[in-house]
C-alpha cells in the first residue's frame, strides 16, 4: 500500500515551499507581529491569484475540485512558514462548511467569490458546549457574542454557532452589517489576531438543517 502523495501533490507542495521562501518565509509573520497587523494582505492577494483558494471548490462553481490531500500540502507550508493569512478561517473552515452544508442559492452566490478573493470567511464556534453558547438567533436575528474569532479584521463573512429555539444551528453572516461590532482581542499568540464581535439584531441566513 503505497500511503505517499502522488507526484502532483508533491509537485504542488514544492511550488508552495518555493512561493512562501520567495515571498520571505518567517518574516511575513514577524512583520505582522512587530506592527501589530491584522494579517499580511499583500500575501493574502498573492495567495488568491495562484488559485489555492479555489482548491476545494467544486468546478462547477469555478474551483478547482481537488481533494483534501492537494489542500494538506499546501497547509503544510503555511503551516512551516507561519503564514499570517486567514487561509484556516476561510478554507479550511469557512469553504469547508459551505460546501458540505449550504443549499444551492448560497453555494451559486458565495463560492465562485471566495475564488476570486470578493469574500474572506472565518466562523465563530470558541464555545466548549451548546449550554455555554452566548449568541441566540430567533427568526434569523443573531444576538449575543462570539471571543476568539480568528482573522475578522480581513474577513467580510462568518460563520456563527448559535443557539435557536430547536437547538444549535450554524448562520452565515456579513460583516459589515452596522449591527455587527468587531473589537481585537489581546492574545498571547501575535502572529494570530482574534477578535470579539458583538451582534445587535443582525441578519443572518441559516446553513444546512436547523439543530443538525
Amino acid at each position: 500500500m503505497n500511503l505517499d502523495f502522488s507526484d502532483d501533490q508533491k509537485y504542488l507542495q514544492d511550488e508552495a515551499r518555493k512561493f512562501f521562501d520567495k515571498e520571505g518565509g518567517l518574516s511575513n509573520a514577524r512583520h505582522v507581529m512587530d506592527n501589530s497587523q491584522d494579517a499580511d494582505q499583500e500575501l493574502w492577494n498573492k495567495i488568491i491569484s495562484l488559485g489555492w483558494t479555489a482548491i476545494r471548490i467544486p468546478e462547477g462553481y469555478n474551483g478547482l475540485g481537488l481533494g483534501h490531500l492537494e489542500l494538506c500540502v499546501i497547509a503544510e507550508e503555511l503551516g512551516r512558514s507561519l503564514a499570517p493569512v486567514p487561509f484556516s478561517s476561510s478554507v479550511y473552515f469557512f469553504t469547508e462548511a459551505l460546501i458540505k452544508y449550504a443549499n444551492e442559492e448560497i453555494k451559486k452566490d458565495f463560492l465562485p467569490k471566495l475564488v476570486t478573493g470578493e469574500i474572506t470567511g472565518t466562523y465563530g464556534i470558541a464555545e466548549s458546549s451548546e449550554s455555554t453558547l452566548q449568541v441566540t438567533v430567533t427568526k434569523e436575528k443573531l444576538n449575543g457574542c462570539k471571543i476568539a474569532v480568528p482573522d475578522a479584521g480581513i474577513a467580510t463573512h462568518m460563520i456563527v454557532c448559535a443557539r435557536s429555539k430547536e437547538g444549535t444551528d450554524l448562520m452565515l453572516v456579513d460583516l459589515s452589517d452596522p449591527s455587527v461590532s468587531i473589537h481585537k482581542q489581546k492574545n498571547i499568540d501575535t502572529s494570530r489576531a482574534f477578535f470579539k464581535i458583538e451582534f445587535n439584531d443582525t441578519p443572518s441566513q441559516l446553513i444546512g438543517k436547523t439543530n443538525e
